[in-house]
């Protein structure tokens, strides 16, 4: 799906594009894809313009950046939303780009801790999903 499709898919059937807080978030989001897949993933990070800043679809706060080396480079003006793919490093792309894409959902504070968890979701065609972190055993 492009940026925006997924974005919507992700709105309509979890609550957004996958946000990432920290480094522990993002290994996270990492396990939730296949091995074997090759191609670049959306998540929620995107910007209006060349000249706007980079937000997050669900509007949170983080400022967690992993650009790989050179990123952002907005190659020929139109790379207003993020990828990033099992090497771990994030790359603006042309929104309308046919990608995979993580989504999340908001999960309970099961465990006590205080802390907002979210599940994970890989999507592409066909549909294919593991959710991370896992729910906890009772």
């Amino acid at each position: 799906m492009t940026w925006t499709e997924a974005q919507k898919y992700c709105k309509e059937n979890h609550t957004d594009l996958a946000t990432i807080d920290d480094q522990m978030d993002y290994d996270e989001l990492l396990e939730t894809v296949p091995k074997d897949f090759k191609g670049e993933m959306w998540i929620g990070l995107y910007r209006e313009d060349a000249n706007a800043a980079w937000i997050w679809s669900d509007q949170s706060k983080s400022t967690f950046r992993l650009w790989g080396s050179g990123q952002p480079n907005n190659y020929g003006g139109k790379q207003f939303c993020m990828g990033t793919s099992l090497a771990g490093k994030w790359n603006d792309l042309e929104c309308p780009t046919k990608t995979a894409f993580i989504c999340y959902t908001d999960r309970a504070d099961t465990e006590g801790e205080g802390t907002h968890r979210r599940c994970k979701t890989f999507l592409e065609n066909p549909i294919k999903w593991k959710c991370l972190p896992k729910e906890p055993e009772e």
